[in-house]
């Protein structure tokens, strides 16, 4: 018998051929049917403890997938006027993409000051308005 199995290949090529193609056309044919999720928490138990907890902070404050994008030039500072408005460009452009909820970029961060001496605190948008000045630069990097 295993004799006939290691002879298979040397003495009926055309048979091994055809088993071949027709193992691998039942496999693909198959692949239709199987359903891959890609939430991978689903394959834990339910009863876990780090998975009771992750799912309690998502309920709390939402999914946690991000994506980051980083973009410049060598030798070059972040605080130039064409880099801040390509990254407002950008921003918007992210923005009105359906499944996004929230992009945290340049252009949209606060800015957050303290005077001590008055004892207040005031927070704006690093950024204000939409016509991007040297001066408006000059008073983000402060």
């Amino acid at each position: 018998m295993i004799n006939y199995i290691k002879n298979i290949p040397i003495g009926a090529p055309y048979k091994k051929i055809a088993v071949s193609l027709f193992l691998s056309i039942f496999m693909a044919s198959g692949l239709r049917w199987f359903f891959i999720d890609d939430d991978f928490f689903k394959m834990f138990p339910e009863d876990l403890d780090s998975r009771v907890v992750w799912e309690s902070i998502v309920e709390e404050f939402g999914d946690s997938e991000f994506l980051f994008i980083a973009f410049g030039k060598d030798g070059k500072e972040v605080f130039d006027l064409d880099i801040i408005s390509k990254t407002k460009e950008l921003t918007k452009e992210i923005e009105s993409i359906a499944i996004v909820d929230r992009v945290v970029s340049l252009s949209t961060i606060d800015k957050i000051e303290y005077d001590a001496e008055d004892d207040w605190i005031n927070v704006e948008k690093l950024f204000n308005s939409d016509e991007l000045t040297n001066k408006d630069i000059v008073s983000a990097k402060a």
